[in-house]
This record gives C-alpha cells, structure tokens and sequence, in this order.
C-alpha cells in the first residue's frame, strides 16, 4: 500500500518528508520508493524536470548497489535514506558489497568508451545532482539536490496589494 503525502504535513517550511528503509536486493521494490520520493517532491511543488532528474539519479545508484555491489544476490539488503523538503533532496544508498573506487570508473564520453554498453550511471548521477559522495568502503553514496526553480504561487496564495 503507497502512502500519501499529506499536504497539511507539508505547510511547515521547516519541515521534512524522510523516510529510512532496508529493503531487497530488487529493482521493483526501489522503483516503488523512488515513487514515494517523486511524490513527496510534487507534494513539495518541485518542477516536473528536478523530479525527473533526481528519479533518474536514485534508479542509476539503486541498480548500481543491486546490480554491482550486491551483485543480483537475491537474500542481500540494500538500506535507503531519503529526505525532502521545499528546498532539498538527499539520498544515501548503502549496499552489502565490497566496494569500488569510484575515481577509477571511466569517462563515459572518452572517445574509447563511446560506443562501450553501460557505464553511465555514475557520470549521470554527477550530471543530474548538485552533489555525489561516496563512502570510504565504496557501497555507500550520498547525493543531493538543491531546488533551482522556485514554484509559482497559485493566484489565491498571492498577497493583495
């Protein structure tokens, strides 16, 4: 069952949608909570496109721990971090792996590497988020995202002058 994102929750600017959960190694259920994410940036009144791109972010770094870290073991857990609020977005997805060394990953835009399947999900990540950090160990990654476009007021919001 997906919860809703009560707008009267989010009338205090100071407050926050977060949520912390250790879920499978599987993509279906992370898809359904970078849906909750997606939905508690709308209740947020992000634009569609920083919706999307922080979508496309989280689904890069879930596959990455699912796929790379806890390479598709079935009975592996991946812990998830998400917090949102008028004006950020940040995620930390630790898995169960060994690690890698994310400076070694190449450039995906390297002449050698332009026609190579995959290997994109870390550029992307860099692309689409204002920041991208890994852990010592190399399983873990935090991103964020500043807000860049403010929400239109809707006409009965705006003051009378």
């Amino acid at each position: 069952m997906q919860k809703r994102i009560s707008p009267q929750c989010l009338a205090d600017e100071s407050a926050a949608w977060s949520t912390v959960r250790t879920i499978p190694n599987s993509r279906t259920v992370a898809i359904d909570l970078v849906g909750e994410l997606a939905e508690a940036m709308h209740a947020y009144r992000w634009a569609k496109d920083e919706i999307e791109q922080v979508r496309l972010a989280f689904t890069e770094a879930s596959t990455n721990a699912i796929v790379h870290g806890n390479r598709n073991e079935r009975n592996a857990t991946i812990e998830v971090r998400l917090l949102c609020n008028q004006d950020r977005v940040e995620i930390k997805i630790t898995d169960q792996g060994l690690g890698f060394d994310p400076t070694q990953v190449p450039d995906p835009r390297s002449p050698e590497h332009l026609h190579v399947p995959g290997g994109r999900g870390v550029f992307l990540m860099r692309e689409l988020m204002c920041e991208v950090v890994y852990g010592d160990r190399g399983n873990e990654v935090t991103m964020k995202k500043r807000r860049t476009q403010r929400p239109k007021k809707k006409a009965w919001m705006r003051q009378a002058t």
